[in-house]
């Protein structure tokens, strides 16, 4: 990438490719703006910048928009129970419908983080007048309460309680393996994860 970049002003970089570091910053000095064609680039941030005129870019808000569409989607298949049924259908025909097949209006669906893709996901489904219930230790009751959702404290506890889960954390140190056997286990047996 340093000797690609060597003379660019502008870079481009994705998951698991070449980002702003030490080695590339001393090897491109003509290098102005990085655009990260994907989510966080907190990691790209450090003293490697220091002295430094660099835009770092992010397509992260483009990227929300369809990550909360591709979780309501995979929502709407999961508790609706599509697959199992689809499967049974082809089977022969079926005169009963899957058990605890739910439409999201019956559902109570948990938000694990009010990130920008969890956020975007509690809007998209607001329409459809589930009961929301949102995990994020961060986040105040009356910020909960403003988002449509009712905050909880205990993630097993708020595992126990969803029809659904939907996991929007960011992929940090403080945030790895929150979602484990006890979480999965506190979930009801017909409860989807996205």
């Amino acid at each position: 990438a340093s000797e690609l970049l060597r003379e660019c002003e502008i870079g481009v970089g994705s998951w698991d490719t070449p980002h702003p570091n030490a080695a590339l910053m001393a090897a491109c000095p003509k290098l102005r703006l990085w655009e990260h064609a994907a989510g966080s680039v907190k990691h790209m941030f450090g003293p490697h910048l220091e002295g430094r005129t660099l835009t770092i870019a992010s397509c992260a808000p483009a990227i929300a928009e369809n990550v909360a569409e591709t979780a309501l989607g995979e929502l709407i298949v999961g508790l609706r129970q599509l697959i199992p049924d689809a499967a049974a259908n082809r089977k022969g025909i079926v005169k009963t419908k899957p058990a605890h097949l739910l439409a999201l209006s019956e559902a109570v669906i948990g938000v694990v983080s009010a990130s920008d893709v969890g956020r975007r996901v509690i809007r998209m489904l607001k329409p459809f007048n589930p009961r929301l219930l949102l995990y994020d230790p961060t986040l105040k009751e009356a910020d909960a309460q403003a988002l449509g959702a009712e905050l909880c404290r205990d993630l097993r506890s708020f595992c126990s309680r969803c029809d659904a889960v939907t996991l929007h954390a960011p992929s940090i140190p403080a945030t790895a393996k929150m979602i484990g056997a006890a979480e999965l286990q506190a979930m009801p047996d017909h409860a989807v994860f996205v």
